[in-house]
């Protein structure tokens, strides 16, 4: 071996220990089967707590987005939901005629029935024969 090489492998050795590494397993080729045992353990927790940590961020985002919704007021909702069925009413008029935009107007009018069977009797809501 080379000095250059044995310079390399000190710096491989440096850099494997501060990553958690088991320097054992980075040069190993006897088959020495604990070196690549305590490697594949590495191997493994780290995608564990690769997981782990997205898993994290998904529930703080999903605290967020359910926390944000939770403290709107129902005329918020509603305010926001009047909003966007009036931006989705333009699209519809810009593309009257094409097939989508009729399917997407005979559902709006579902949505608006359901509304309104709701809101004439909120205990009960609308009857699945209607």
């Amino acid at each position: 071996s080379s000095d250059g090489y044995k310079a390399f492998a000190k710096k491989v050795e440096a850099v494997a220990t501060k990553a958690g590494i088991p320097v054992k397993a980075l040069g190993s080729k006897s088959g020495d089967d604990a070196a690549a045992t305590a490697y594949a353990a590495w191997v493994e927790s780290a995608a564990v707590a690769d997981a782990s940590a997205d898993v994290a961020a998904l529930q703080a985002s999903a605290t967020a987005a359910l926390d944000k919704h939770l403290s709107k007021t129902g005329e918020q909702v509603r305010g926001e939901h009047a909003a966007a069925l009036a931006a989705l009413q333009k699209k519809l008029d810009a593309a009257k005629g094409a097939p989508w935009a009729a399917k997407f107007q005979a559902d709006l009018q579902n949505i608006a029935w359901f509304d309104a069977a709701v809101a004439a009797n909120p205990a009960v809501g609308p009857k699945a024969s209607a």
